[in-house]
């Protein structure tokens, strides 16, 4: 199964990490395209530093 994720950020800032070790910030304007093949495991939440 092919997966594949996209977030566009419009307000505030939230941290992306997932099962392959990527964690990454994510700020308004900001794309973030995930894409597995197979199996992951991720979550994007509120940074803590907002």
């Amino acid at each position: 199964m092919n997966l594949a994720t996209v977030t566009y950020l419009l307000d505030g800032d939230m941290l992306h990490q997932d099962s392959i070790g990527s964690v990454q910030s994510i700020h308004p304007g900001d794309l973030n395209l995930m894409v597995a093949g197979s199996s992951i495991v991720h979550s994007e939440r509120q940074s803590t530093e907002v």
